[in-house]
């Protein structure tokens, strides 16, 4: 249960509130005795002073002061609350939070320092005068605190139930505190006032032993001693009587002394706990002070211990880890990951959490923002106000290097970090990025990143974060909890369920944690009969009937705050409500959990499922309304986010506003482009659009102004087939509009890793507008950029056109002068380096597009320099190389092209595997890809089956009945040529005859990424066709690449080793000895590769950070 602490209590501005309760109700506020209103108020503000410092559950208050409860009875209890604040704090600002009577989760408490309730003043009294310096002394303590009491305790509401055992201990306490003021004046000799104090006392109550002592000895000393004899008799008669006891041995003991005329010593004080006393008397069990903190209830005792295991590991091994925490909505995966984050926390270890915005409008890399934030608060080396010296961070770049700064400083001493990212699901490119930096930069290091997602929402954006790492992760899956689990999610909110209703929960809720908790809310307010609601489309049904529970006006406010998002800026909200007591309306769902008081300005939804109910049932008209209140009151800020901004002004635009919230959009997304986050860039460009294509009346012009930008977009997001029908929809409104389509046309501003061609046919009518663009175009940076362009449109179909443009592309880059044009330039140059006729310059320029791009932090052109260095160390069969430069294009890439890079690393690894000699470990794999390739509808899924089956052929000698399907389906399946796979599969199956019927229908390769790999097969079907005019052309167009393989230029695959090739045709022409050194260069190459292979298979190296875009590998 919530504890509230009196230091948290600030200057009310209506002075000083005091409550005493020991007699008649009175308050006083500022010295002033104030009325405290109706008797269930007066109740109220009693039931409160009874539960201490602790918050009284707001269902517990329900039935304490209600017989019956009204039918909205929260709202009920909520007035009497409202109106106790008001004369607690008369002068608490309209908008200002409560400092006395407080709402928390789950209920309501008061704040007041130990001397303002009459009740603590005692017990502090009693405890000061047991250790007084002397009689005197705490006789004058113990007059005071007795001087407190005006009557009963409680006097107005001591029949309650829930008062009757506070009011018992109270009035034993003032007995105690009599009984020990007496015991003073006996050592001050004051005998006959400790006889007259105690006579009365002894008469009423002749079973407290105490008192009949301290009368006894006091009437003796007083030379009274028949009296003190006739006393101890009738006590003595008393408690045989009514108990059949006999007296206490210190009772007996002194009347002995007395018969014997002894001396009599003067008693002490009485402990805090005196021997039992004799009389077997009815207690009712008060309620004590609970401790500060409460042991949190884990509904997952076994997931828990399996994570503090593996953080443990963390620190104790120093190396870098990711666990992951998967589960569904309710499963409780947030609870989970903050309760470990809690436990190592409170061993010493720096934590900091962020949380992906389960709603549109955050910034990019949203999370990290309120990491770094948590961080600088709990950096001793920082400054006090952290925002003073901070640098913005825009780019993913930027953000990634100085979160590793701040970090480093964290782990300098040695300690470890845990870093906790909720709803990843979520998360943008920019996350992502910096989640992949962060670890790959520790990696030997004790730092751990705590990420939690659900399964079924994962986006292609998580993907290449949830890829098998060169860094280590593990998984902590959550299922359904059991009986017992739900039972201690039920105790966590006040509800003690038997073990009947925990199981019906269980069953109806699935385990699911939230389920269960909601279901036990409703059980604990309304009855076990609520344990068998169904749980129907979910939860929405339960939230609902929660949410009903709240005052109106609450539930109006909740819906405002839910248009804000889960977290709810607390300045905004009181910028888009006109009502003046909002907060106070805003409590009850505070302290009914459905919001979480997280900061001074700051609440959250406690879970996303209430703010979307709460967000759906609003009628679309008022939605909008809010919307449009709340970029208002974003706008009129200092440095507003322009994401969120431009979200919710999309969100209730008109056909009136279009143009405003479409510009808005546009600014917004330039921002994003420009942090990384090409996903939020694209939503909000789709949504521009939808909303350009309401204006009224129609602006033609707008909407072409939110094409050309989304045809990049598309690009970033994979969306090849997208982009180019954009592209066309923005050329034709451009003619229409009298504009150029120049903007559209070179507005693919992704740089491409793989083709973007989706036919075998060139698109024509966008190579004509290319070509009419380079007819009137006379800025050199413009023209590189068409070049550039039809580079793209002519690869792979038209050599010679291709190279035209792509050297052009380059010589007129280099005229303007222009960074950015000379990116695009040496990206297309690049891609034609992948074929053989520029093979010299491919590292070159490789390295002269990352050093640029690298000085302009263009994180997606460094992600392809590392790529095409790459594809260069391949070329040169260099695996080591290779591996070492794809590592640092996939630390730089981000997004759709970060997921490319993946999946050439996961084809890069079969091919390793497969020239390791492990061929059937590297078909598994391929067929893995193949398959997920087919799921995306990629039409190059048959042609890596069928490459990995040629492989295997190559390595065993056997053309088994599945390449022989695999080679058919090939042929239907995809527009890639396979004419020259198609007859190596039959010379490898000895059917020479039909290999050479289809070599010679096939056509000469393009002069692209592939060729090395179909002129090798080409040769040996050349070879085995006794083609000599062929045998001469292949041998001296592949006698360059000596030394090294057929496909693994591309990467991807293998087949043999260019030697090899070389050696069959020198043998067909007759020249046995370059055929002979052929040979004996293919088994060195064979065997050079097949150790890099197995090297890299069984090295343990690091992964490589993304520092490669600021400083070029050597």
């Amino acid at each position: 249960m919530a504890t509230l602490h009196p230091d948290a209590l600030g200057d009310t501005g209506s002075g000083p509130v005091t409550v005493s309760v020991l007699g008649p109700l009175v308050v006083t506020v500022g010295g002033r005795e104030v009325s405290a209103g109706s008797r269930r108020q007066r109740a109220l503000l009693q039931r409160l002073v009874i539960g201490g410092s602790d918050v009284v559950p707001v269902d517990t208050l329900i039935g304490d002061l209600w017989t019956a409860p009204p039918p909205r009875a929260l709202a009920a209890l909520q007035v009497h609350v409202s109106n106790l604040r008001r004369i607690l704090e008369p002068h608490r600002p309209a908008r200002g939070r409560p400092r006395v009577l407080v709402g928390a989760s789950p209920g309501y408490g008061l704040i007041l320092p130990e001397d303002a309730v009459d009740t603590r003043r005692v017990d502090g009294a009693l405890i000061r005068a047991r250790t007084a310096a002397d009689a005197a002394d705490a006789r004058r303590i113990l007059a005071d605190a007795l001087g407190l009491w005006r009557g009963a305790a409680y006097a107005e509401v001591r029949d309650f139930p829930w008062a009757t055992a506070e009011a018992a201990r109270l009035d034993d306490l003032r007995l105690v505190a009599r009984e020990m003021h007496a015991a003073c004046g006996l050592r001050l000799a004051d005998h006959a006032a400790v006889v007259a104090e105690l006579t009365g006392i002894v008469r009423d109550r002749p079973d407290r032993e105490e008192s009949v002592r301290l009368l006894a000895t006091a009437l003796y000393r007083s030379g009274r001693q028949l009296d003190a004899l006739d006393v101890l008799a009738r006590s003595r008669r008393h408690l045989a009587d009514e108990f059949g006891v006999d007296p206490a041995p210190r009772l007996r003991s002194l009347e002995s002394d007395i018969l014997a005329h002894r001396d009599v010593d003067v008693p002490a004080l009485p402990p805090d706990r005196e021997e039992p006393s004799t009389t077997p008397v009815a207690t009712v069990e008060a309620p004590r002070a609970r401790p500060s903190a409460e042991p949190a209830v884990d509904a997952r005792p076994a997931e828990s211990a399996r994570l503090q295991e593996l953080l443990a590991r963390t620190r104790v091994q120093s190396r870098a880890t990711t666990i992951w925490v998967t589960g569904e909505a309710g499963d409780g995966k947030t609870t989970l990951a903050g309760r470990a984050a809690d436990e190592v926390r409170a061993h010493g270890t720096t934590v900091a959490t962020g949380r992906c915005s389960e709603v549109p409008g955050a910034p990019p890399g949203w999370p990290w923002e309120r990491i770094e934030q948590e961080l600088a608060g709990q950096d001793p080396t920082a400054p006090q106000d952290p925002t003073a010296t901070r640098v913005p961070t825009r780019s993913a770049f930027e953000r990634a290097h100085h979160l590793e700064e701040i970090c480093e400083r964290h782990l300098a001493g040695g300690g470890a970090l845990v870093l906790v990212l909720d709803d990843l699901h979520r998360a943008d490119e920019t996350t992502v990025h910096v989640l992949r930096h962060l670890v790959a930069a520790f990696w030997d290091r004790p730092f751990a990143v705590v990420a939690t997602y659900r399964p079924s929402e994962v986006t292609p954006t998580l993907l290449p974060a949830l890829a098998p790492g060169r860094h280590r992760s593990d998984t902590v899956a959550l299922a359904g909890v059991g009986s017992e689990g739900v039972r201690a999610v039920a105790r966590a909110v006040g509800v003690v369920l038997s073990q009947d209703v925990a199981d019906r929960i269980a069953r109806r809720s699935g385990g699911n944690p939230l389920f269960a908790r909601e279901l036990a809310r409703l059980v604990g307010s309304h009855g076990p009969r609520q344990a068998d609601v169904a749980v129907p489309d979910g939860i929405d049904a339960v939230l609902r009937a929660r949410l009903a529970r709240l005052p109106e006006n609450t539930t109006v406010l909740l819906g405002r705050a839910a248009v804000l998002g889960r977290d709810v800026d607390l300045d905004v909200l009181a910028d888009i409500t006109d009502e003046e007591d909002w907060l106070d309306a805003l409590e009850p769902a505070i302290v009914d959990g459905v919001l979480e008081d997280v900061a001074p300005t700051r609440v959250r939804f406690s879970h996303t499922l209430f703010r979307d109910v709460l967000y759906a049932d609003q009628p679309r008209l008022r939605r909008a309304r809010v919307h449009a209140r709340v970029a208002a009151a974003l706008r009129r800020r200092p440095q507003p986010e322009t994401t969120a901004v431009a979200h919710h002004a999309l969100a209730s635009a008109t056909a009136a506003t279009a143009a405003d919230s479409v510009a808005l959009a546009l600014a917004a997304a330039r921002d994003a482009d420009e942090a990384g986050a090409w996903s939020t860039s694209l939503d909000l460009r789709r949504r521009a659009r939808e909303v350009a294509e309401t204006a009224d009346p129609p602006d033609p012009a707008l909407l072409h102004d939110v094409l050309v930008p989304l045809i990049g977009s598309a690009a970033r997001a994979g969306d090849a087939t997208g982009a180019r029908r954009l592209r066309r929809e923005a050329i034709e409104l451009a003619d229409r509009l009298g504009r150029s389509p120049f903007a559209a046309a070179t507005g693919w501003t992704a740089p491409p890793v793989w083709s973007l061609r989706d036919s075998a046919e060139p698109d024509r009518p966008m190579i004509a507008v290319l070509d009419r663009l380079l007819d009137e175009t006379v800025d050199p940076g413009d023209r590189a950029r068409l070049h550039a362009a039809a580079f793209f449109e002519w690869e792979g179909l038209d050599d010679a056109a291709a190279e035209r443009h792509a050297v052009s592309a380059v010589r007129e880059a280099d005229r303007s002068g222009d960074p950015e044009a000379v990116c695009r330039a040496l990206g297309a140059f690049g891609y034609l380096a992948y074929g053989p006729d520029h093979d010299d310059a491919r590292e070159p320029a490789a390295r002269r597009l990352l050093a640029i791009a690298a000085d302009r932090e263009s994180g997606d052109h460094v992600a392809v320099a590392y790529f095409q260095l790459f594809l260069a160390a391949c070329a040169r069969a260099d695996l080591v190389a290779a591996r070492a430069e794809l590592d640092r294009a996939l630390a730089a890439a981000a997004g759709t092209q970060l997921l490319e890079l993946v999946g050439v690393a996961e084809l890069f690894d079969a091919l390793v595997h497969a020239l390791a000699g492990d061929v059937d470990e590297a078909v598994r794999r391929y067929d893995a890809l193949s398959r997920d390739m087919a799921e995306q509808g990629l039409s190059l899924a048959s042609v890596f089956g069928l490459i990995s089956r040629v492989m295997r052929a190559q390595a065993t000698g056997v053309v088994d009945d599945d390449l022989w399907q695999r080679t058919r389906r090939a042929a239907n399946d995809t527009w890639f040529p396979v004419e020259v796979p198609t007859a190596f599969v039959h010379l490898l199956a000895g059917d020479r005859g039909t290999a050479a019927a289809l070599y010679r229908r096939s056509p000469r390769p393009a002069r692209d990424y592939a060729w090395r790999a179909r002129t090798v097969m080409r040769a040996h079907l050349a070879a085995a066709a006794v083609d000599l005019e062929e045998c001469r052309l292949v041998y001296d167009a592949l006698r360059p690449f000596t030394g090294t393989f057929g496909g693994l230029d591309a990467g991807s695959f293998s087949v043999g080793t260019v030697d090899a090739a070389l050696a069959a045709t020198a043998a067909a022409l007759g020249r046995d000895d370059d055929a002979a050194v052929h040979r004996r260069r293919a088994e060195e190459t064979e065997d050079r590769v097949r150790h890099a292979a197995r090297a890299l298979l069984t090295a343990r190296t690091p992964p490589v950070p993304d520092g490669g875009a600021a400083t070029p590998s050597p």
